[in-house]
């Protein structure tokens, strides 16, 4: 993440494998645009040092500090303790997010939802489970199905809060829940039925 930020760039959430996974592990999931991906890519930037007195001693301490954080679940800390805060809370969902136990931290199944649904052809790729199982795409049966239900999720998330997409996921009533925000087809209610409640 940090080679990526120092070339003042943000990572791709189309790259398979490690970099595909810094999109989602440091928080750009949780961006609703390109707007906030881009805010979320600056934040970062501003952590790291800007003179170049004791530049190369001062990104080691940056680094070893941002990845203490990272890996204990306090992404945030730095951030704040940079000044970053207010503008860090401009983006609603990212301290959740960020402060979830590590990389392996436990996190609502709709930010890898979002991850999914942002690549080109969702369909080329493997699902992830928690998104196959809580989504519906377990019962899809053609590409086609697949398609349409990213197509759903979609426009749905740009009007819906994930949080609440997800709560919604957990009470079994994604396909009530879509409807209050976009028009779906009574065909896909049964695609987006989940095992939930438990």
């Amino acid at each position: 993440m940090l080679a990526i930020t120092l070339k003042k760039a943000r990572p791709n959430p189309e790259v398979e494998g490690d970099v595909g996974d810094i999109w989602y592990d440091f928080g750009f999931c949780t961006c609703r645009d390109d707007f906030e991906e881009n805010f979320l890519g600056m934040l970062y930037q501003s952590l790291l040092p800007h003179s170049d007195q004791d530049q190369q001693r001062s990104r080691e301490r940056t680094f070893e500090e941002f990845w203490k954080a990272y890996e204990t679940g306090k992404l945030t800390k730095p951030m704040d303790s940079k000044g970053l805060k207010s503008r860090r809370q401009k983006l609603k969902h990212l301290q959740v997010f960020l402060n979830a136990a590590g990389p392996s931290g436990l996190r609502p199944s709709v930010w890898r939802l979002i991850r999914y649904i942002n690549y080109s052809d969702p369909a080329n790729i493997t699902c992830p489970q928690s998104v196959f199982a809580d989504y519906g795409f377990m019962k899809c049966h053609s590409t086609s199905q697949t398609l349409a239900l990213v197509d759903v999720y979609r426009r749905l998330l740009k009007q819906a809060d994930p949080l609440d997409l997800h709560d919604a996921c957990l009470k079994g009533s994604l396909y009530e829940f879509a409807t209050r925000y976009i028009s779906v087809e009574d065909k896909y209610k049964s695609l987006m039925k989940n095992f939930y409640p438990l």
